[in-house]
């Protein structure tokens, strides 16, 4: 019995391929909106959108974007715990931040594997 049904809309979606200009682009554009937002919105507000832009590093098997992770916006790490996200993903920030990869590679794995069921 299946409990949801999945359509994938856009194959060339960020998550599905990512090139460097992708990355290239979406720093640009997160770099815009951030300028627009500094001193209309509190600093809590600007470090979780930050913190937002860069997740999706995290849900990937590749070393070089659990880097990548590390290098956009370092100051919003200090964020991590005080912004409302679930325990899933403040555990897969916790362990980049400290450099522990291995649990996010785990975790990626482990939802392809469910995803096929």
């Amino acid at each position: 019995m299946a409990c949801y049904h999945y359509v994938r809309q856009n194959e060339h979606a960020f998550t599905a391929h990512r090139s460097e200009s992708s990355y290239d682009d979406l720093k640009y554009n997160a770099d815009c909106v951030i300028s627009y937002l500094s001193g209309k919105v509190s600093e809590d507000d600007l470090a979780c959108f930050k913190l937002n832009v860069k997740y999706p590093f995290l849900i990937s098997p590749h070393r070089a974007d659990y880097e990548r992770w590390s290098q956009w916006f370092p100051e919003s790490n200090a964020y991590i715990g005080s912004h409302q996200v679930s325990g899933r993903a403040r555990l897969l920030e916790k362990c980049s931040v400290k450099g522990f990869y291995l649990p996010l590679k785990i975790h990626y794995y482990l939802l392809r594997c469910l995803r096929k069921i």
